[in-house]
């Protein structure tokens, strides 16, 4: 499974700890499924493909090494934060830089958080569990990070991060048939080795990039567009022509 491998495995011996739900008709019908659509673009556009497989292995490896540490925001930092928000992912100038320097200052790397990043989770290190949070992003658009919390009834501190497969998420849009709910989530469900899930909204961080489409029956626009869906044409034709170029050499002869 390259970057996946092993993980689904531990994903599961730990998620087997919640409750399994009955899925109603309406909860369903709420939920957005997109499983087999990533699920396809996994298999064909990196585990088959040399060419995406190295330019997604060249970005996780990459975004895996950029140093994850905890400020907080200066007494006096609030105003040049909120510049901050909005200037940084979009703008790495200098100006943006000394908005960072005036609105937040590191925290010691002994505290709860900086460990759990460290650290997420007994399966993996940082390394590997960023590796995967994001080569998910790559490949479907969005990532699911499950905060797993202490306690039997799981309303503890967070003691680990898990990047849940997205190919298995189900995500449940609001009750709310108005306008008013359709940006809404009310929760998530993890459907894995034939059982339903059900995740709280609280303890799900869900990263995802912008969806054009919008449906309040499909409730598509909840969900993230994968990058790789305009591709996908070449994609499969670039696999198509290296299997063509394969036959041709193992029969041998001109085609």
């Amino acid at each position: 499974m390259g970057l996946f491998s092993g993980i689904y495995k531990a994903i599961a011996r730990e998620i087997a700890n919640l409750q399994p739900v009955t899925n109603t008709g309406y909860m369903l019908h709420r939920a957005n499924y997109k499983g087999t659509d990533d699920a396809a673009l996994i298999e064909q556009a990196y585990m088959t493909n040399a060419d995406m497989y190295s330019l997604i292995q060249m970005d996780v490896k990459k975004f895996a090494s950029i140093p994850v540490n905890t400020y907080k925001v200066k007494t006096d930092g609030k105003k040049f934060f909120d510049a901050y928000r909005r200037h940084h992912k979009s703008y790495r100038g200098k100006a943006t830089i000394e908005m960072q320097r005036k609105a937040l200052e590191e925290i010691d790397e002994n505290n709860e958080i900086s460990k759990l990043l460290r650290r997420p989770n007994p399966y993996q290190g940082a390394d590997q569990f960023w590796m995967t949070v994001r080569g998910f992003y790559d490949l479907t658009g969005e990532s699911f990070i499950w905060k797993k919390r202490q306690g039997e009834d799981g309303t503890g501190k967070v003691e680990a991060l898990y990047c849940l497969p997205t190919q298995f998420m189900l995500v449940v849009g609001s009750e709310v048939p108005t306008v008013d709910g359709m940006y809404m989530v009310d929760g998530y469900v993890l459907r894995i080795n034939g059982r339903d899930y059900n995740i709280p909204k609280a303890d799900i961080i869900h990263w995802k990039g912008w969806n054009p489409e919008f449906d309040m029956v499909t409730r598509e626009q909840l969900r993230g567009m994968s990058p790789l869906r305009p591709l996908m044409r070449t994609i499969t034709a670039g696999n198509d022509a290296t299997d063509a170029m394969v036959a041709m050499y193992q029969n041998g002869g001109a085609k």
